[in-house]
């Protein structure tokens, strides 16, 4: 069964999360200034990857569980540089 209601919400979840990690790459207080140039350029690829795959399966293209088979791709593959970032955040009093 192709793409539903729920099909369409998550692709836009996702769409959702490059665009938030993208804004963590450019915002230097927030990520560019913490991550060295390397893991910037391979979470820039991870996000290239995602967008890509989004817009070759498009809603109606493909089903809800290969859309979330690429969230669950994409938020274990950006884990460990989130971790990173959060470990070289100074705790704010």
């Amino acid at each position: 069964m192709y793409c539903t209601c729920a099909c369409v919400e998550a692709c836009e979840k996702l769409n959702d999360e490059v665009r938030d990690t993208r804004s963590i790459i450019t915002d230097g207080d927030r990520g560019s200034g913490k991550w060295n140039k390397d893991d910037r350029s391979k979470v820039t690829a991870l996000c290239n990857e995602t967008t890509d795959w989004l817009l070759h399966n498009l809603p109606g293209h493909t089903t809800l569980n290969k859309v979330l088979e690429q969230k669950t791709l994409f938020q274990e593959r950006l884990q460990p540089y989130l971790t990173k970032l959060r470990s070289q955040t100074k705790p704010t009093k």
